[in-house]
Parts: C-alpha cells; sequence; structure tokens
C-alpha cells in the first residue's frame, strides 16, 4: 500500500509546488494497480486527480475506435499482413473495373470483321459504359444496408460471370448484352474499394492507399488498349475477357477471408425493405438518357434533331421525379439528401467534375493526334501514355504520404491545379511534326496535376461526410467524376466536329465544309492533318478553364482537418511518468516515488 512516510502536501513542496504531480509510493506495482489503490484509499487524493477509473489499454483502443472525431478512427482495424493483402486485393479489383473499360477497344476490328457486324461493334462499348455509370451511384447506399464485404463480391461475381459469357459469346448481339451485365458488376468495383480503404485506414494514411488504388486504375486505363492488342494479335480476342477470371477469384478468396467490416444485424428481409426501389429505377433512366444524348449527339444524330431533344427532355423529367421521391418519399434514399449539404462535400463534386472533364478529354484526345495527326496504331498510341501513367502512379502515392505527414492539402490543391491548367497549353503545342521526345515529355508533364489532386478530392470529401453517409459520399463524387468525364468526351467531340472542317475549308477553300468525312480526314493529305491538329489544340485549351476553375471549388472549402498537421495523440500503449528529484529523505527505503502528470491521466481517460 501508500507510504505513510510520505504525505501529499510534503511532496509536493519537495517537487517545487506543482499542482499537477502527485508523489505515491509503488513497489512492484503496474500504473493500473496504482490508480485502484489511489481511487480506494485516499480519497483526498482521488479529488485531486479527479474521477479516475480503471483504465484498461485495450478498452481505450476500442474507445477511440468509436470515436468519429478522432484522426486515428477505424471502423475496423486491420493491420500488418492483413491489410496488406486487402489492399492487394482492392488493387486488383481497381485494376479489373478500369482495365475493362479500355481493353476492349483495340480488339473491336477483329470482333465486327469475325461477327461480319460493323454497325453494331461501337455498343461493345456503348453498353458497358451505359450500364456502368447508371448504376454506380446505388452501391454506396447498398454497401451500408448489405454490408461491405457482401456488395464488392456480389459485384466481382456478376463482373467474372458476365466476362466468362463475353469471351463464349458468338454473336454481336449477345456479346452487346453480357457487356452491359458486366458493367453493373464494374459500376461498384473502384468506389466499393475506396469506401473499403476508408473503414479501415485513418484518414491521415489513407491518402497513400488510395493513391495505390488511384495509380492502378490510371496505369490499367492506359495499358488497357495495348493488352487488348496483345491478346487479339497473339491469342484471340477473348482473352480480353478470360484474363479476369483468374484476377478475380484470386481478390474474391482474399476479400473473403479478410474482409470482416461490422454491418447492421437486420435479417434479409429488412434489408430488402430498406432499398429505394423507385429512386434507384428512376435514377438509372435518368443516367441513361444523359448519356445516349451525349453518346449520339452530333455524331449519329444532330444536337438539334428529334431524338437528341427527347432524350434531353426525358433526362429532365426523370431528374424531377428522381429529387422529389429522394426528398420526400424515400425512407432510406439511395442518395441521401444530406451529402449535398455539406458545404465541403459539394465543392468536391464541382472539383472532381471539373477535373474529370478535363483529365478523361485528355486521355480521349491525345491518343486520336497520334493516330489521327502521326498516323501511329492504336496499340503504339496508349504506349505514349506511359509517362503520364508513371507520374500519376508516383504523385498519387507520394501527395497522400505527405498530406499524412503534413497536412496542406490545399497547397498540393494549388500547385496540382495551375499545373493542370498549363498542362492544357502544353498540349496545344502538339504539331504534326513535334517530335517523340517532345511530345513525351509534355505527356509526362500532363501528368502531375492529376496526381496532385483527383485521390485528393475524394479524401477531403470523406473526411468531411458524417461517417453515416460516408459511403455514399465516395461514391456519388465518383460517380460526378464519370459523368464528368463522358459530358467532357462529348463536348471535346462536338467542338472537333465542328472546327475541322471548317479548319480544311480556309486551308482548301475548294473543300465544302459540309463535304467534309472526319473519318477520312488523312485522306485530304497535308492541309487535312493541319486542320485536325488546330481541332485539337482548341480542345486542349479548354482544360485550362476547368482546372481553374476546379481550384477555386477546391478553395471554398472550410475547416478541412487535412490542412493541417497531424494531432499529437498520447500514446494509449504505455504511460511513461516523468520522473523528478525529491528528496530521499522523506521516502522510506526500498520505496520508489513517481509523479504522476493529473492532466495526462485525464486526457489519457477522454481519448
Amino acid at each position: 500500500m501508500f507510504n505513510s512516510g510520505v504525505e501529499h502536501k510534503e511532496s509536493q513542496e519537495t517537487l517545487g509546488n506543482s499542482d499537477e504531480s502527485i508523489v505515491v509510493d509503488i513497489t512492484d506495482k503496474t500504473i493500473n494497480e496504482l490508480k485502484n489503490e489511489i481511487n480506494v484509499e485516499n480519497n483526498n487524493m482521488k479529488d485531486k486527480i479527479g474521477n479516475i477509473k480503471d483504465v484498461n489499454i485495450k478498452d481505450l483502443k476500442d474507445v477511440k475506435k468509436r470515436d468519429e472525431s478522432d484522426e486515428n478512427y477505424v471502423l475496423y482495424e486491420v493491420t500488418g499482413g492483413k491489410l496488406y493483402a486487402i489492399t492487394f486485393a482492392l488493387a486488383i479489383v481497381c485494376l479489373l473495373g478500369s482495365l475493362d473499360m479500355t481493353v476492349v477497344a483495340t480488339a473491336l476490328p477483329t470482333i465486327a470483321k469475325e461477327f461480319g457486324d460493323i454497325s453494331g461493334y461501337t455498343w461493345v462499348i456503348t453498353s458497358y459504359m451505359l450500364s456502368s455509370t447508371a448504376f454506380q451511384p446505388m452501391y454506396g447506399k447498398m454497401a451500408d444496408i448489405f454490408g461491405r464485404r457482401a456488395c464488392v463480391l456480389f459485384a466481382i461475381i456478376i463482373f467474372t460471370g458476365s466476362s466468362i459469357f463475353c469471351g463464349l459469346s458468338n454473336s454481336m448481339d449477345m456479346l452487346i448484352v453480357f457487356r452491359g451485365i458486366q458493367g453493373i458488376g464494374g459500376s461498384g468495383l473502384m468506389s466499393l474499394c475506396m469506401i473499403i480503404i476508408a473503414d479501415i485506414v485513418p484518414i491521415r494514411k489513407r491518402g497513400q492507399y488510395m493513391g495505390i488504388l488511384g495509380a492502378v486504375g490510371a496505369f490499367s486505363t492506359v495499358v488497357g488498349p495495348l493488352i487488348g492488342g496483345l491478346f487479339t494479335d497473339n491469342i484471340s480476342w477473348r482473352w480480353a475477357f478470360y484474363i479476369n477470371v483468374p484476377l478475380a477469384i484470386i481478390a474474391f478468396v482474399i476479400i473473403l477471408l479478410f474482409v470482416k467490416i461490422p454491418t447492421n444485424d437486420d435479417n434479409m428481409r429488412k434489408r430488402l425493405l430498406r432499398i429505394d426501389y423507385a429512386g434507384t429505377v428512376i435514377l438509372i433512366f435518368c443516367v441513361i438518357c444523359l448519356l445516349l444524348a451525349l453518346e449520339w449527339g452530333g455524331v449519329d444524330y444532330a444536337w438539334s434533331s428529334w431524338q437528341i431533344i427527347l432524350l434531353f427532355c426525358l433526362f429532365a423529367l426523370f431528374l424531377v421525379i428522381f429529387v422529389c421521391i429522394e426528398l420526400w418519399f424515400a425512407k432510406e434514399p439511395i442518395i441521401p439528401p444530406q451529402i449535398f449539404k455539406v458545404r465541403n462535400i459539394n465543392c468536391m463534386i464541382i472539383a472532381t467534375a471539373l477535373i474529370g472533364f478535363a483529365f478523361m478529354g485528355a486521355c480521349t484526345y491525345i491518343p486520336l493526334y497520334f493516330q489521327m495527326v502521326q498516323g501511329k496504331k492504336a496499340t503504339i498510341s496508349g504506349l505514349m501514355l506511359t509517362p503520364m501513367s508513371i507520374i500519376v502512379t508516383i504523385l498519387s502515392i507520394g501527395s497522400g504520404a505527405f498530406i499524412g505527414k503534413y497536412g496542406r492539402v490545399n497547397l498540393l490543391f494549388i500547385i496540382g491545379f495551375i499545373l493542370s491548367a498549363a498542362s492544357g497549353y502544353v498540349y496545344s503545342l502538339f504539331d504534326v511534326d513535334t517530335k517523340t521526345i517532345i511530345q513525351l515529355l509534355i505527356i509526362a508533364f500532363g501528368g502531375i496535376g492529376s496526381g496532385l489532386t483527383r485521390q485528393n478530392m475524394i479524401l477531403v470529401a470523406q473526411d468531411s461526410a458524417p461517417k453515416a453517409i460516408l459511403a455514399s459520399t465516395t461514391a456519388v463524387v465518383s460517380f460526378f467524376q464519370v459523368i464528368g468525364g463522358i459530358v467532357g468526351i462529348a463536348i471535346f467531340n462536338t467542338i472537333l466536329n465542328n472546327r475541322v472542317p471548317k479548319n480544311l475549308h480556309k486551308l482548301d477553300p475548294s473543300i465544302a465544309v459540309d463535304d467534309v468525312n472526319m473519318k477520312l480526314i488523312n485522306s485530304y493529305g497535308p492541309n487535312g492533318l493541319k486542320a485536325y491538329n488546330d481541332g485539337l489544340r482548341t480542345n486542349f485549351l479548354i482544360i485550362i478553364p476547368c482546372s481553374l476553375l476546379a481550384l477555386l471549388a477546391c478553395l471554398c472549402t472550410k475547416n478541412v482537418r487535412l490542412n493541417h498537421k497531424p494531432k499529437s495523440n498520447i500514446s494509449t500503449d504505455t504511460i511513461k511518468p516523468e520522473m523528478k528529484t525529491i528528496d530521499d529523505s522523506r521516502v522510506n527505503d526500498g520505496s520508489t516515488v513517481v509523479d504522476i502528470d493529473n492532466q495526462s491521466l485525464e486526457n489519457t481517460q477522454k481519448n
């Protein structure tokens, strides 16, 4: 017990009248035993310290995980080898989701020739794009209802099963149908991976892991056409789909074994009743009408045609109905309206849509420059984007680590978006006779802005979202990034189709604007190539205002925790009392006097 020879008042005087010091005699006692004795045997000392309970260090960690305001908060704690295994599996999932959007592109001519159907082959890409985009916003809410693991495993099963049937297709119609089903599974892969990372990795470390996933996605988008071309030329185009199967099985097994994020205890009937069926169906129709209008407008139909006008009208009608359902009728809206009440989330939605517009436009039309102006094959055109993917990979991971250590995410936004705007100008320097080394340097420079910004915008949105809507927020922000990219491609395509004929007419007045065939631009000789290059230059310059507006949106955020350095937390693993020099004559032989900081104990209890 306590040494009666050492009075609390005398010991305080010995230590310099410190109000925060408690001198006690311990002989081979743990700190928790010491606090128990304080509570039981010395009421005066208990009043001095405050309401100290027997604190179990393990319990402290559990409390920490439940405190959402703590920067080390996680819903489900995973460390060591399990964390690395889960990250590896999620990287494979992201690879599958991103790869399948582009891997088929170089195989399409061969597929069309084999099936003898030239007119419908573009639907192989369009069907996947429609379903993957339309179903993406729903996975966030479904992850809340059915659990993260169940949703990602469901998505993998749908994606893998449809991949097998795509490879087995014996007609263009069969391939188009299963590509659409494949998109339903693929739509949730990327956003579900980011949701799982948000549940198992603290906010300060999360940027590195999300950077890894984002880097895998960016890299797979670039190498997709190359892989598709290699399979088509050396084995069979069907392996562009079969390759998904072994990779998906590896990811499936790891996620099944290690991802055990807690979910609600509702039975299946209650979970099914929670689904917003009306809102889900209306949202799908709404998105499909918008995407078809953007896909067909200016290509298959004039923008002023009744088909495009009808699609835009249907989009507006379904959008109004969807908003009414979500606001007034849905018990658990598929897209919670609370998302749009958070200022920082709204800012990130605007910024991601704008940067998606710019990034997807660049990734789509830079390869067109190489194919149409430089006369390179599709596979080589895809390879030319490799420097961009490497830069994006390095900076995505590096910027996440920087934020975790120093904060200052707005600084990265300022640098990143300014460089992104500069890349729009640099892209416009592409010319008919630009040397290869200059092209590669320009493309590498273009990856800097994207690497510093894309994943960090989702990170800020997650950090600003209440835990109850974190999954939905992640899915919605990712959805708007995709929508921004699709809108950007449509606008870029319209500008290109309008500018090139006019440019060509100026260079050669004998060619009428209405007679120009965009698909045969090479047949017009050097003037055709120059006219096409000038049209691309206009598109690239649009990246400048998009990037600056995205920067403005990011700077409109308030109280972003990631702008500050991490808070120094008291370690909960060990409590190391500070030893102070005292008068040995006041302590019995064989005793140890320890000074316990009162305030530190109170803080430890609160944490």
